[in-house]
């Protein structure tokens, strides 16, 4: 094989790839490429949505935890000081 890459073998033409055997190659490559993008592009797709859900699920897990402590959801708004539910225990009269 090494023979190949020689650029003179005794007197005779240089040796070398012919212009078929490199079109097969790049037809080859081609056939593979049209194959193997949509494949990698569901597996990004769906790797992107498994992420989603489970970012949601930890959210709900997050929201759940806080109504089972404070007995209500979390508010969400743009003001830092809405964040917290307001009967935490910091907010409550004492009696």
């Amino acid at each position: 094989m090494l023979s190949v890459f020689r650029a003179r073998a005794r007197g005779t033409r240089p040796l070398g790839f012919t212009l078929i055997a490199l079109m097969m190659v790049v037809a080859t490559l081609g056939i593979l490429a049209v194959v193997a993008i949509p494949k990698y592009i569901s597996y990004v797709y769906k790797s992107k949505t498994s992420e989603a859900v489970g970012f949601l699920s930890e959210i709900e897990a997050h929201h759940e935890s806080c109504r089972a402590d404070f007995g209500q959801y979390c508010g969400v708004s743009t003001s830092e000081t809405d964040w917290y539910p307001s009967n935490n225990p910091g907010n409550q009269p004492q009696t």
